[in-house]
């Protein structure tokens, strides 16, 4: 039960930390947690250390987000007028509209 609890906690943290020396330091605070909390050490440093060598595909995740070009954002439409500007005639259905709503 300890194991499953740990191993959940460690991948919680390699979603969480973005760079591998984030990640490292955040398992040593994960083994002080442990500790405290009365986890067998053995079991939590040998299990540790077998997460530490395991690559859980956060090489790959890592580098495409260090790789990623600039063509992949996001645009917003308030970034172009034309998108969100109103044109005479539309407005002038916008009012129609209003109108017949009114009376």
């Amino acid at each position: 039960m300890f194991k499953g609890i740990v191993a959940c906690e460690s991948k919680r943290l390699r979603r969480l930390n973005s760079t591998n020396e984030g990640y490292l330091e955040a398992l040593k605070n994960l083994r002080d947690k442990c500790y405290r909390s009365n986890f067998d050490k053995v079991m939590v440093n040998d299990l540790l250390e077998k997460i530490r060598s395991k690559d859980m595909g956060q090489k790959a995740a890592l580098e495409k987000i260090q790789h990623k070009s600039t063509e992949n954002k996001i645009v917003w439409s308030t970034n172009i007028p034309s998108l969100y500007q109103v044109t005479p005639k539309q407005n002038n259905l916008l009012l129609q509209n209003f109108k017949i709503q009114k009376t």
